[in-house]
């Protein structure tokens, strides 16, 4: 699905013909490369349909879409350190580590302790992501 096609498809409220579907769905998700400034993906056909059926599922999807988009930033800033951490000083694996940054923001979260530019309730969404990611590929 092209940007000018999802964005249309949320103007429209989430629905869109039997015909574009067959054309935008796949049964696996495809990322193709970009050939300029933008890639294209097509949506599973069952990503379309609950997002249909839900009542706020174009929301979730557009939050979940920035929460990926914020996440993938860090990953090109810091590299792939939450995978592979360089262990300079900790010596936990990556999965611990993550852990400890929960800890870190939910004892934040506890206390109203905040940073101006802060925030601490995507962080920790980010850090629940990269635990599913991390545990994802140590299973």
């Amino acid at each position: 699905m092209t940007q000018e096609d999802f964005d249309r498809w949320v103007e429209e409220g989430g629905s869109v013909s039997k015909e574009e579907q067959e054309t935008w769905i796949a049964e696996e998700p495809v990322v193709e490369e970009p050939e300029q400034e933008t890639a294209s993906i097509v949506v599973p056909k069952e990503l379309v349909q609950v997002i249909q059926m839900a009542p706020s599922g174009k929301e979730i999807l557009s939050t979940c879409i920035d929460l990926a988009v914020f996440l993938s930033q860090k990953n090109i800033s810091y590299g792939n350190s939450f995978l592979e951490p360089v262990k300079i000083f900790s010596k936990s694996d990556p999965l611990e580590q993550i852990k400890v940054r929960i800890d870190d923001k939910l004892n934040r979260l506890m206390h109203g302790e905040s940073f101006d530019g802060d925030d601490d309730i995507k962080d920790l969404l980010g850090y629940l992501v990269l635990y599913f990611v991390a545990k994802g590929t140590n299973d």
